[in-house]
């Protein structure tokens, strides 16, 4: 349409430069009818466009209309139950409230009772649960102070032991291989000056010895005749 009216206007322009008036009156006319139709196109589009959102929200408002329907008709359903009567509901809760003072009242006097069968008062005397509170944590810093000297005594146990067992193992080891003759008063000394772990100590390092020394016996009988049998072979 604004091209139209664009080319009625350049028409017009174009005769009238010619000095043809009539034909270029002709297109304006044609130029003000075209905009005439546009506005009344554009009046008629914003109005349909005013319709349809009246249609919408027409729709939303009958949406919104039935849900109060159904929500007051569930609402009424429910309050017609006679539970629901204001009558019987404020009667309910007055013998409730009732119910509830006597309950009370009951507790309390078997509170009271058990207090006076005991003979206390039920009042509690701060001064006594300090002293208590402070005797218990004498009593747990005494525990903990005598398992902490306990611990010390065993570990100056464990390390005597272990500096007697050194000991014994050191004079075993500088001690001459055990003769038949010696053999049995040795073995008796040491089960009565030491205990059975420093003695399995001993043994082993006796038996090592030994090994040892029968090895070396062996390399230098085998060396003994390597020597021997290349001498013959020369």
């Amino acid at each position: 349409m604004e091209i139209l009216t664009s080319r009625c206007q350049q028409k017009a322009k174009h005769h009238l430069s010619l000095s043809q008036k009539s034909i270029a009156l002709s297109h304006l006319k044609s130029k003000k009818q075209l905009e005439d139709l546009l506005l009344k196109r554009i009046g008629a589009t914003q109005q349909l466009e005013a319709v349809l959102r009246s249609i919408d929200q027409a729709k939303g408002d009958i949406e919104i209309m039935a849900a109060y329907t159904t929500s007051t008709s569930t609402l009424k359903t429910i309050l017609a139950n006679p539970a629901l009567d204001l009558d019987h509901v404020e009667k309910t809760t007055e013998e409730m409230a009732e119910v509830m003072a006597n309950q009370e009242e009951v507790d309390s006097a078997i509170r009271v009772g058990g207090q006076v069968a005991v003979g206390t008062s039920g009042e509690v005397d701060d001064d006594e649960l300090k002293r208590e509170l402070e005797a218990m944590v004498n009593d747990e810093k005494e525990a903990q102070a005598a398992a902490m000297a306990s611990r010390v005594v065993e570990k100056e146990k464990e390390a005597r032991r272990v500096a007697e067992k050194e000991k014994i193992v050191q004079k075993a080891a500088e001690k001459p291989a055990p003769t038949a003759a010696t053999k049995e008063p040795a073995r008796e000394s040491r089960e009565t000056g030491a205990d059975a772990e420093a003695e399995r100590v001993w043994r082993e390092r006796y038996e090592e010895a030994q090994q040892r020394t029968k090895e070396e016996k062996e390399r230098a009988e085998v060396e003994r005749m390597r020597r021997q049998a290349k001498m013959a072979a020369e």
